[in-house]
């Protein structure tokens, strides 16, 4: 079974663009598609900065990670190097909680 997404690549784009060039805000984008978290805009703008459009498409499937891979996002962080945000869209981790279980587990 495939995932849907709420929001079309195409809205994501011109979201993404609309806010680069000044014309919304993110609470403005966020009214417009009915997205309750701004969360989800900054990932889309962070990912798009990025990687560009390819990274607003939707995964058909979940993302299987190694463990010196997590280990590796995880000290980058740790290091003060990037912040989760910058780590998921440039690691193209879709979801920061995912980042943010490593490095709980890490602490722990």
């Amino acid at each position: 079974m495939g995932r849907k997404a709420k929001c079309t690549v195409e809205e994501k784009r011109k979201a993404v663009e609309d806010y680069i060039n000044g014309l919304r805000s993110v609470a403005e984008i966020m009214s417009d598609y009915s997205i309750k978290s701004s969360r989800s805009v900054r990932n889309w703008l962070a990912a798009y900065q990025h990687h560009g459009e390819i990274a607003l498409h939707p995964s058909s499937r979940n993302s299987n990670y190694s463990s010196d891979f997590k280990a590796m996002v995880v000290e980058k962080h740790m290091n003060g190097e990037a912040s989760v945000t910058d780590l998921c869209a440039l690691y193209e981790i879709k979801a920061h909680k995912t980042l943010q279980d490593w490095i709980l587990l890490y602490r722990a």
